[in-house]
């Protein structure tokens, strides 16, 4: 890799996105650059712009190539550190679905229980939908738990992309009662 990569996210506090990609990276090794930008201000739009396809957080810049979305993010740290998906096909295979099916899923969590790190929400993030969400994320870990022998983390002893992905949602749940 002749450039560093420069990681563009939003505020680590509540872009579980820019999260998920800062982590997979991170757990990989790859050295980045890292650039914020503020989501709320009136030069946002031009500024994702700039550096994001898709005008969204994260993009990963390579020279003149992008890289958006997280689990695209995830996949391109996996080639250069392979680890960060199990070894094992059957475990890999369900790794995968599980990071795609978080990366795609789980609409209830995302708008009841809104990131925010910082924050304690008590009472909030009941609904049915969030709640039946949280009982879906509960049972893929305990099947990638069981599938993987109870290592460590979620598909092994090392931290991997199905973890970056999940990681986040368990901020979620913080404060509430």
């Amino acid at each position: 890799m002749s450039e560093r990569p420069v990681l563009i996210i939003g505020n680590r506090n509540y872009s579980s996105w820019s999260l998920r990609a800062e982590l997979a990276l991170a757990a990989g090794g790859i050295e980045r650059e890292c650039k914020l930008i503020q989501l709320d201000t009136e030069t946002s739009r031009a500024e994702l712009l700039e550096n994001s396809p898709s005008a969204k957080v994260p993009a990963l810049r390579i020279g003149d190539v992008a890289v958006w979305e997280s689990l695209a993010i995830a996949e391109w740290a996996a080639e250069r550190s392979p680890e960060l998906w199990p070894a094992d096909d059957r475990l890999r295979a369900h790794a995968r679905s599980a990071s795609a099916e978080m990366h795609a899923g789980f609409a209830g969590i995302r708008s009841d229980m809104p990131m925010n790190i910082r924050g304690r929400f008590p009472g909030v993030g009941h609904s049915e939908r969030a709640l039946r969400d949280a009982r879906r994320i509960l049972d893929l870990w305990s099947q990638a738990r069981q599938l993987s022998g109870n290592a460590t983390f979620l598909y092994g002893d090392t931290f991997g992309v199905a973890d970056a992905m999940y990681a986040p949602v368990v901020t979620r749940r913080k404060g509430r009662r």
